[in-house]
C-alpha cells in the first residue's frame, strides 16, 4: 500500500499514477474565504497527493471551492455536484486534505463514500491515519469513530459556549453578579450599548442622540420614534400608514447607514410595515429584554435552521431601562393584531384571484402584487366593486413607481397562456420531462440496506460466538467485555443506519407524491384539451391554479406609461422546490 503523505526518498511506485482527481477544498464560513483556509489546503493536496502519486487535474474544471458547515451533510450543492460528475466518470479518485472536509458526521460520510464507491470513484487525502481508501472493517471503525470523536468534540464546544453565554446573561444574585444583555447581533433600536475598559458589552442605555430635525424645529431621536410608534399604533393607526409617516418626514430606518453600503441593497432603506410590526411587539421597550425567546431545531432539506418558539419558563429576561410603559405596548400589540385580522387582504376570497401568493410582480422593485378590493359611485348612484393588483411596496422604496390593474384582466391573460400550452401536446410533454427525475435516494437507500444487512449478519456471528463460548465454558471476563463492546458498536451503528434510512424514506414518499402530481396534472391536460373547444366547460379554480403552478406562468406589472402594460411568461419551479414543499404522508 502506498503510503500517502510519507518522506521516504524511495517512495514505493504509486498504483494511482495517471489517475484523474478530482479536488475538494471546503471552509465552514465566508470570513475563512478570505483568509487561507483553501489556499492552505490546495498546497497540502499538491505537495501529498497530486505530485507524489502522479494524479492528473484538470485545473479548471475539477477544482471544486465549497463553503459549508462541516456539521450538515444533506442537501449540500457540492457534494450533489460531486455525485453527478462521479456518474459522468468525470474523475477516477476525488482528493481532499481530511475526511472532515466531506462532512464531520461519521456515518453520514461512511454513506456518501459508499456512493462514490459504487461509482468507481476512490478518496484519498492527506493523513494515512484516515484510512480514506481503505475498504477493510478495520479502516470503516476507524473512519466512523474519527467521525463521532469530531462530532461530539464540536458538540462539546457548542455546549460550553452556549452554557457560558446563558450564564453571563443570567447573572448570579448570590455573587453579586447582574444579568448582562449578551449577543453579537444589531442593538435594539431605541438604545446604544453601554461598554466597558476592554470594549465588552455590559448593558444599554436610552438614545438620545438627534436623527433628525423637522422645519419647525422639532428634534426626532430614536427614543422618540419609538414612543410615536406605540402611541399611534395603540390609537388604532395601522402599521402602514405609521411607515409611511416616517418615510416622509425622512427619518432613517434602523441599520440605514449599514444597508446603503451593503452589495445586495437594491434600494435606497426605506421604513416598512414589518419593521414596525418587529419593534412594536419587542418586549424590550417596556424593559424586558428576552433572550432565548427560540430554539433550533436543526437543518431541513439544506435550509436555514428550523426553530420554534420557547416558553416564558425558558426564557432569560434581562430588566433595561423602559421607554414605553407595558400597558401601552400590550395596547398597542392589540390593536396591531386586529387590525391585521380586519384588514381587506386578509378578508378577501382568495379563491376569486389565480395570481395570488406571488405568481405576479411588480415591474419597477420586483415584490409580490397583492389584491386590494376598491369601491367606485355611478353616474346613476349605484356603486361599483372591483379589485386590483397593486404593489404593496410603493411609496416605500425610492425606486418603485408603483402599479396596479384590474385582476380579473391579469388572471384571463394568463390563463390564455396557460391554454395556449394546453393546447400543444409537446410542450406539455416536455414541461412533464423537466420535472421527472430518478428518485434522488435510490443508491443510498439500497447502500444503507445493504450495510444494515451486514450489521445484522455481524451481529448474529457475535452473539453465536458469544453462546458458544459460554456453552463450552471457555468465556472468560476479558472476552465477554471485548465482545459485549464490539455487539453495543455495531448497535449503535445500526441505530444510526436507521435514522439515515428513515430520512430517506421520507424523502423518496415526497419524491412519489411530486411523481403522482405530474402525471395527474399531465392528464388533467390531455382531458382538457379535448374540453377547451367547449364553451360551456369552464374549469375549476384550483384546476386552473394548478396548471399555473405546474406550468410555471407568471406576471409582470407596470404602469400604464409603459406599452405593454404587463407581460404573462414561463418560469418553471425547480423540481426540488417541489420536492421539499410536499408535505410528509
Amino acid at each position: 500500500m502506498v503510503q500517502i503523505g510519507s518522506n521516504n526518498s524511495s517512495p514505493q511506485p504509486s498504483p494511482y499514477r495517471g489517475q484523474r482527481a478530482l479536488m475538494l477544498l471546503r471552509v465552514s464560513s465566508p470570513e475563512q474565504e478570505k483568509g487561507f483556509g483553501w489556499p492552505a489546503q490546495e498546497k497540502e493536496i499538491r505537495n501529498k497527493l497530486l505530485t507524489p502519486l502522479g494524479l492528473t487535474l484538470d485545473e479548471q474544471r475539477h477544482i471544486i471551492r465549497d463553503t459549508y458547515t462541516g456539521l450538515e451533510f444533506r442537501e449540500r450543492p457540492a457534494l450533489n455536484r460531486i455525485l453527478e460528475m462521479a456518474q459522468k466518470h468525470e474523475f477516477d479518485i476525488l482528493v481532499t486534505d481530511v475526511l472532515d472536509r466531506l462532512g464531520r458526521k461519521g456515518l453520514a460520510r461512511e454513506l456518501y463514500r459508499m456512493q462514490l464507491k459504487e461509482l468507481g470513484v476512490r478518496i484519498l487525502t492527506t493523513d494515512p491515519n484516515d484510512h480514506a481508501d481503505d475498504d477493510s472493517l478495520v479502516g470503516e471503525m476507524i473512519r466512523l469513530i474519527k467521525g463521532y470523536q469530531a462530532e461530539e468534540e464540536l458538540n462539546n464546544i457548542r455546549r460550553r459556549t452556549m452554557n457560558g453565554k446563558r450564564v453571563k446573561i443570567e447573572g448570579n444574585k448570590d455573587k453579586g453578579i447582574a444579568p448582562v444583555i449578551g449577543g453579537n447581533g444589531h442593538r435594539y433600536y431605541g438604545y446604544k450599548y453601554i461598554l466597558d475598559e476592554r470594549g465588552k458589552r455590559i448593558g444599554i442605555s436610552l438614545n438620545v442622540d438627534v436623527i433628525k430635525v423637522d422645519e419647525d424645529g422639532t428634534e426626532w431621536t430614536e427614543v422618540r420614534v419609538i414612543t410615536y410608534m406605540f402611541e399611534t399604533a395603540a390609537s388604532g393607526v395601522t402599521l402602514r400608514q405609521i411607515a409611511k409617516y416616517l418615510n416622509e418626514k425622512g427619518i432613517p430606518p434602523p441599520y440605514a447607514a449599514k444597508s446603503v453600503t451593503s452589495k445586495n441593497m437594491r434600494h435606497a432603506p426605506a421604513w416598512q410595515a414589518s419593521a414596525v410590526s418587529r419593534l412594536v411587539r419587542n418586549s424590550v421597550y417596556y424593559g424586558d429584554a428576552r433572550f432565548y425567546k427560540k430554539r433550533c431545531l436543526g437543518k431541513v432539506g439544506g435550509k436555514k435552521d428550523a426553530r420554534e418558539i420557547t416558553s416564558e419558563k425558558e426564557q432569560v429576561v434581562v430588566p433595561v431601562p423602559a421607554i414605553v410603559t407595558k400597558e401601552l405596548a400590550e395596547k398597542a400589540c392589540k390593536m396591531a393584531q386586529r387590525n391585521k385580522r380586519f384588514a381587506s387582504r386578509n378578508n378577501s376570497t382568495p379563491e376569486e384571484f389565480l395570481l395570488r401568493g406571488g405568481l405576479a410582480k411588480c415591474g419597477y422593485c420586483g415584490g409580490s402584487l397583492r389584491t386590494q378590493p376598491h369601491h367606485s359611485a355611478r353616474k346613476d348612484g349605484s356603486v361599483r366593486d372591483y379589485t386590483l393588483y397593486v404593489c404593496g411596496l410603493q411609496g416605500l422604496l425610492d425606486i418603485c413607481k408603483g402599479c396596479s390593474i384590474l385582476t380579473p384582466v391579469l388572471d384571463n391573460a394568463a390563463w390564455e397562456h396557460a391554454v395556449e400550452i394546453i393546447r400543444d401536446p409537446a410542450q406539455v410533454d416536455a414541461k412533464v420531462a423537466a420535472y421527472k427525475v430518478e428518485d434522488p435516494t435510490a443508491e443510498r437507500r439500497k447502500n444503507i440496506k445493504k450495510k444494515l444487512a451486514q450489521i445484522r449478519q455481524e451481529q448474529d456471528n457475535m452473539e453465536e460466538n458469544l453462546a458458544t463460548l459460554m456453552r463450552k465454558g471457555k468465556l472468560n471476563s476479558r472476552t465477554e467485555e471485548r465482545l459485549t463492546e464490539n455487539l453495543n458498536q455495531l448497535a449503535e451503528q445500526e441505530q444510526g443506519y436507521l435514522t439515515e434510512l428513515a430520512r430517506d424514506e421520507d424523502t423518496h414518499v415526497k419524491w412519489q407524491k411530486v411523481q403522482e402530481k405530474l402525471d395527474e396534472l399531465h392528464q388533467i391536460c390531455t382531458d382538457m384539451r379535448e374540453k377547451l373547444n367547449d364553451p360551456t366547460y369552464t374549469p375549476s379554480y384550483q384546476t386552473k391554479r394548478d396548471m399555473l403552478v405546474f406550468l410555471g406562468i407568471e406576471a409582470i406589472v407596470w404602469k400604464k406609461e409603459r406599452d405593454p402594460k404587463f407581460e404573462v411568461y414561463c418560469t418553471p419551479p425547480d423540481i426540488v422546490s417541489l420536492l421539499c414543499s410536499v408535505g410528509p404522508q
